[in-house]
């Protein structure tokens, strides 16, 4: 909740044509934790280069997230690890 309120509380608060221009001023400048690991990527790029990686690239450093899980495969996973712990 980095605004500080859920996302009906926002909805409440703004109107729709503001609303519209942050999602057009986050495509061209995009901030909150996306641009977070874009930063800390940079910086691993950087630190990796000085010490010798000559591979070094900002792509290696980007964290990578699977799709989205359903409701389903949460439940199979859940079942699956209360099954191995005995629960």
């Amino acid at each position: 909740m980095v605004m500080g309120c859920t996302i009906k509380e926002l909805l409440a608060r703004i109107s729709a044509s503001e609303l519209q221009e942050w999602k057009a001023y986050y495509s061209i400048e995009p901030f909150g934790a996306i641009r977070e690991d874009l930063q800390a990527a940079r910086i691993c790029e950087v630190v990796a280069a000085g010490a010798g990686d000559k591979q070094s690239t900002l792509d290696k450093f980007m964290l990578k997230f699977e799709k989205p899980q359903t409701m389903q495969d949460m439940k199979s996973k859940l079942m699956a690890f209360s099954v191995m712990t005995g629960d």
